[in-house]
């Protein structure tokens, strides 16, 4: 009886231990400067036509009057900013894309996008 417990309890192990593969991730980074005056309305397009794939801010800009991605008519995203009304300065903000989801596992392939702003009168 113990040895077919032993038994058991071994493939059951083996079992879980196969089927529990470590998915691998990839993670990409790029920075973009960029210089506009005060008060002007930047847009950078993001290229992505992927409407199931996750685009977000990961990191927020702080002196913003409008930072938000929009998903166009054409299916593609694009990065919508606005600094505070007559603010000079610097600010920045991270954008998150993920990918590589199979349907029934999460992403596995993140891209950081960090977008420096330098804003001058």
């Amino acid at each position: 009886m113990n040895k077919l417990l032993l038994y058991i309890i071994v493939f059951i192990c083996s079992t879980e231990m196969l089927s529990c593969k470590k998915q691998k991730i990839r993670e990409t980074y790029e920075t973009v400067n960029v210089t506009i005056k005060a008060n002007a309305v930047y847009v950078y397009d993001l290229g992505y036509s992927c409407p199931e794939c996750g685009v977000g801010i990961s990191r927020q800009a702080t002196h913003y009057q409008t930072s938000l991605i929009k998903l166009g008519n054409s299916l593609k995203y694009s990065y919508q900013y606005t600094p505070l009304q007559n603010y000079v300065g610097n600010d920045e903000v991270e954008l998150k894309f993920s990918q590589g989801s199979d349907g029934s596992s999460p992403n596995n392939s993140f891209h950081y996008l960090t977008i420096k702003f330098t804003i001058t009168n």
